[in-house]
């Protein structure tokens, strides 16, 4: 069986291979970082490595609960769809966050996640934690921390970038993207998005931007915002 998946034919043009962890250069920031080398070979070969492109959906509600999605570079939003039709963005997911934890425990996905950029991901089937979380103890704590994380995040959405002047929550929400991509420069979001994350409309964050330019707090191009000397504090 594992020698039919190693030289299976993907028809998938963003399927890049079967994940080898040991290889990994972010690997100490991985879901697997605790797992000692010997517990990385047959465990792990169901696990694909895949790439999206931007706005490439990853999985939404309806979608079969059977993997968790860990982030190697790029960066994922995680939205919910309100009963008006409208969707509402909750998280921001970046390098070493996973997404989609919630299937660990037997439940559907909450929400959609999809891609804001190029993403490079590890899809992990659920029947592989199952069976690495009763080996090692360690993996369980590592799960525990992720959705800690998570939820320190979407907290922090709620408060953090719901309070304060247009241009703070503007400047706030530049300095997460900023955080999550470890990257001064980052791919730009759509405006009526950074417009549902903050709870302001698309024109008065089109308006906020446009003053950031203007003050020389950020260069925009190619779908890239770069920051150059932007205070998060500033009115």
């Amino acid at each position: 069986m594992s020698s039919r998946r190693s030289n299976a034919f993907c028809t998938d043009s963003h399927w890049v291979g079967r994940s080898n962890c040991k290889l990994c250069h972010i690997r100490h920031t991985m879901l697997f970082s605790v797992l000692p080398e010997e517990d990385l070979e047959q465990l792990l070969l169901p696990i694909d490595n895949i790439r999206f492109d931007r706005y490439t959906q990853l999985y939404d509600e309806a979608t079969s609960p059977e993997h968790v999605y860990s982030i190697r570079s790029g960066w994922v939003k995680l939205e919910v769809r309100r009963s008006n039709g409208d969707s509402r963005i909750t998280r921001l997911l970046g390098p070493g966050d996973v997404a989609g934890l919630e299937v660990i425990l037997g439940k559907k996905y909450r929400h959609s996640a999809i891609a804001m950029g190029n993403v490079d991901i590890c899809r992990i089937p659920c029947s592989v934690i199952h069976q690495l979380n009763g080996q090692n103890p360690l993996l369980f704590k590592n799960l525990l921390s992720q959705w800690e994380k998570s939820l320190e995040q979407a907290d922090f959405i709620i408060t953090e970038l719901s309070t304060g002047t247009a241009r703070q929550r503007v400047s706030k929400l530049l300095h997460i993207l900023s955080r999550i991509n470890k990257s001064l420069t980052f791919d730009s979001m759509a405006r009526s998005e950074m417009a549902s994350l903050l709870g302001l409309t698309t024109e008065t964050v089109s308006r906020m931007i446009a003053e950031l330019k203007r003050a020389g707090s950020l260069v925009e191009k190619d779908q890239q915002i770069t920051l150059i000397s932007l205070d998060h504090h500033q009115d």
